[in-house]
């Protein structure tokens, strides 16, 4: 005796059939006890001006004019009441600059990547900063406020940019090189002139032979 087992397979599917959302109901508003807001002007919206009182480029347009609406609802320009506003300079006049902030780090001069060239006139120019003001021998912040003014307005002078530095970090860099460099400088050559002196004293013929040697040594 033999029995067969027949299997059937059916496909069930995984998502639900698609659902349509019933439409909302459209009700009139005139048709609803609900009243139409009505936009209400507010006092501060008659005394404020319709149009700006300061604009940034406002020198070249003149005069600023506010325009104020009457009663009949004309508008009538008048001129501007009240403290004038600090002029803008516009695109076609000079722009007022943004200031370089020193950047972070150790600041020298390499940081400015001159070429030899550059970097020998701007050292001239700030010893000659250096010996027209300032006292050498003193590091920058001992200086007079008003001699390390005049300073660095020497050398922001003759190196336009840089006046774009804030707080003349530019300047006090040079600065601040130059007085160490004219400081060592001096200080090696007195070294130098004072080992010339004693090379003298010691030399044949020189002049520590014509000092009287006293003995002092124990008489027996």
């Amino acid at each position: 005796m033999h029995t067969s087992t027949h299997l059937h397979s059916e496909i069930i599917s995984a998502f639900s059939p698609p659902r349509t959302a019933a439409r909302p109901k459209v009700i009139p508003l005139y048709a609803t006890s609900i009243s139409r807001i009505v936009p209400t002007r507010l006092a501060i919206h008659d005394a404020l001006p319709l149009k700006p009182r300061f604009h940034p480029y406002a020198g070249q347009h003149g005069v600023d004019r506010l325009v104020r609406p009457t009663a009949d609802g004309d508008d009538v320009e008048t001129p501007t009441e009240g403290p004038t506003h600090k002029q803008y300079a516009g695109p076609s006049r000079e722009a007022h600059p943004i200031l370089i902030s020193p950047p972070r780090g150790n600041l020298n001069v390499a940081i400015f990547h001159w070429s030899t060239q550059t970097a020998k006139k701007n050292r001239k120019i700030t010893k000659d900063a250096i010996e027209t003001h300032l006292v050498v021998g003193r590091c920058l912040s001992e200086q007079e406020p008003t001699a390390r003014d005049k300073a660095r307005e020497h050398i922001e002078s003759r190196i336009p940019a840089f006046k774009l530095h804030e707080d003349h970090w530019g300047a006090d860099v040079l600065l601040r090189e130059q007085l160490k460099t004219i400081k060592d400088t001096r200080v090696k050559a007195e070294k130098r002139k004072e080992r010339r002196q004693l090379e003298e004293i010691d030399a044949p013929g020189g002049f520590g032979d014509n000092v009287r040697r006293i003995d002092i040594r124990p008489r027996e």
